[in-house]
């Protein structure tokens, strides 16, 4: 009886350190996914303004 308890309980300890290392692996790829992601956008927005940029110049010396 003794033996069933005691094994319950390093059954239930190791449970949570488990479900506590999942957690922090999953924040962990979740706060990369995000810094990637905002890397990616900040890249496109980058790209996109110096088009825009571009553009405004290119239309500025057709207007002269």
């Amino acid at each position: 009886m003794v033996e069933r308890s005691v094994d319950g309980y390093v059954r239930s300890a190791l449970s949570e350190n488990l479900n506590k290392y999942v957690i922090e692996a999953l924040e962990r790829k979740l706060r990369d996914y995000h810094f990637e992601r905002t890397f990616e956008q900040a890249n496109k927005d980058a790209v996109y303004a110096g088009l825009a940029g571009k553009i405004k110049v290119s239309l500025k010396e057709n207007e002269l």
